[in-house]
């Protein structure tokens, strides 16, 4: 194998254990001119999209698992194809998220007494919303 003598060149030598130049990530830089410089804040940043991001990630997931080998998985396709994103295709989507959500319920405490169909709530009383339950009663949810 020959060597040029450019590659042997004292230049080339030194260059091999010069640092080298960082760049900085894309997502960086953008964060950088929305006016998060510091890297605390950068990372809160981040922290908080891919937070966000897994509970998007679930409904899409789940959307798609119900519809899998389901009797509307033809007519889905069909419509996703056409590029129906207004219509009937938005239908199928929020009916997947109410039958199977992502965020299945969430626990609050009452800021004040309440009462309602017979059920008491007292005040600073634990009260769990059931996301799932609701989006299985008939009654509850009314899509047009």
């Amino acid at each position: 194998m020959c060597l040029s003598t450019q590659q042997l060149s004292i230049s080339n030598i030194l260059s091999l254990f010069r640092p080298k130049k960082t760049t900085e990530h894309i997502i960086v830089q953008h964060l950088q001119k929305l006016g998060y410089t510091s890297a605390c804040e950068q990372g809160n940043v981040l922290l908080a999209i891919m937070v966000g991001s897994v509970e998007l990630s679930v409904a899409c997931t789940n959307m798609v698992d119900l519809y899998l080998d389901s009797e509307y998985e033809d007519a889905i396709r069909n419509l996703a194809l056409a590029g129906d994103k207004e219509g009937d295709l938005v239908r199928y989507a929020r009916e997947a998220l109410r039958l199977d959500p992502s965020f299945k319920g969430v626990y609050r405490i009452a800021s004040s007494d309440h009462n309602s169909d017979g059920l008491n709530i007292q005040k600073d009383g634990r009260v769990f919303l059931d996301i799932y339950a609701a989006g299985r009663n008939v009654g509850v949810m009314l899509i047009s």
